[in-house]
């Protein structure tokens, strides 16, 4: 079966429950201690980057969606820092990897995505989970300031990003599996 539609317009009621987001500085932004969702300052009175990281790739087991919704009331561009694949090891069923779906409604949405990967351990006592999933500090502030010089959509970013990064991210991603974790540096120098 081949479902092929258009989206005409997007439009948003507006919301009742605008939650208050915490601010980072560029600078100093780690993804790993910084809240699920917030703003960025990139520098100067109101550049600000709303972004909302997910601890998952799959949309159902995290609910990544209400922490994007959260910043919804925020006119600035908004970012998704998504995992590219979460992999618990074969017998765990929960390999989850970032799919087309997701990439079609964050461009909709006019969502730009961060695909980004992750060093874990393994949880004490439950050979199937990972826990202290740790993402490269750096290499996310340097797509976030890249992605403050972009001026085209959503779209545009995120299809360039997936055609040009994915192979890359998504080997990063099998090799951080394939060693013990390590401590990342979340420095600038």
């Amino acid at each position: 079966m081949i479902i092929k539609g258009f989206v005409r317009d997007i439009s948003y009621v507006s919301q009742f429950a605008v939650p208050s987001l915490t601010a980072y500085s560029i600078a100093d932004f780690d993804v790993n201690t910084a809240r699920q969702a917030g703003l960025i300052n990139l520098g100067g009175e109101g550049n600000y980057l709303a972004y909302a990281r997910w601890i998952s790739p799959k949309r159902t087991r995290s609910y990544p969606f209400a922490r994007l919704y959260d910043t919804f009331h925020v006119s600035s561009p908004r970012v998704a820092i998504i995992p590219i694949i979460k992999d618990e090891g074969a017998d765990s069923g929960n390999n989850d990897r970032i799919n087309y779906m997701t990439f079609s409604w964050m461009s909709s949405f006019n969502i730009f995505i961060i695909l980004v990967w992750y060093d874990a351990k393994r949880k004490v006592g439950d050979k199937h989970l990972i826990t202290a999933q740790k993402i490269d500090p750096l290499y996310v502030r340097e797509k976030l300031l890249e992605l403050s010089q972009y001026r085209l959509s959503a779209l545009h970013w995120n299809t360039s990003h997936f055609e040009r990064d994915f192979s890359d991210i998504y080997q990063r991603a099998v090799e951080s599996y394939q060693r013990p974790p390590r401590n990342i540096d979340c420095s600038l120098a």
